[in-house]
């Protein structure tokens, strides 16, 4: 399901350094660990698809009188805003993220007058 290592961990009830010891023992452990890799890459595959837009092909069947008809549909899926911006903000999240952070350094100094009331 792609879970990172350390919830696999927490779930199993290992410490970390048994995680590892089992991965190099027990080569179907490693295996089943590998395909988070894959199903990670496949996710990122279809997102970047998603933002740009590609061409897909569907094939749809019509039942008539001559029995059933193939027709092959080509289709052109636009970009996608939303994926966009997710993309961006996570690859590029110091010129895309929607809060940005500003470092004040120095001294503040607060000045009251005799008739101000302190707060």
């Amino acid at each position: 399901m792609g879970y990172p290592d350390k919830v696999i961990i927490g779930a199993l009830g290992i410490s970390a350094p048994v995680f590892q010891e089992w991965k190099k023992k027990h080569k179907e452990f490693a295996d089943a660990l590998a395909l988070k890799e894959i199903a990670d890459i496949e996710v990122e595959a279809c997102l970047f698809k998603r933002a740009t837009g590609y061409t897909t092909t569907e094939v749809h069947y019509e039942e008539g009188t001559q029995g059933v008809k193939t027709k092959t549909i080509t289709k052109q899926i636009e970009p996608n805003v939303t994926a966009q911006i997710y993309w961006l903000k996570n690859r590029k999240p110091d010129q895309w993220r929607d809060k940005t952070e500003v470092e004040q350094t120095g001294d503040v100094v607060l000045k009251f007058d005799k008739d101000d009331e302190k707060v």
